[in-house]
């Protein structure tokens, strides 16, 4: 994925990041990187004017959204849920917005 954002700066309306069980629960090792202050600018620089990122976490994290908010102008946290097999679960969304900007990729 961040070789995909890294080659298409201030490309996409959209990212949404669903890789992983969030910013301090990771399945895969190398996700760590998407959930870092350089991840942030990453998914930000490949975003065009008033686009927005989501990003997927299973609870809310404190510290990722302390680290979300220098990098975008907007940072809403969202709940969502899902009811699989019978049983709901309680999700997190941290939606980022750019400002009328765009800042490219640090």
């Amino acid at each position: 994925m961040a070789d995909v954002l890294r080659a298409r700066p201030l490309a996409f309306d959209l990212v949404s990041l669903d890789t992983d069980n969030g910013p301090e629960w990771l399945v895969r090792e190398e996700n760590a990187g998407l959930y870092s202050a350089a991840g942030a600018r990453l998914v930000r620089g490949a975003l065009r004017r008033g686009g927005a990122a989501v990003f997927w976490s299973p609870d809310r994290y404190p510290a990722f959204e302390a680290m979300l908010s220098p990098v975008f102008a907007a940072v809403e946290i969202v709940g969502a849920e899902d009811v699989v097999d019978g049983r709901r679960h309680e999700y997190t969304m941290y939606v980022c917005r750019v400002d009328g900007a765009g800042r490219g990729v640090d």
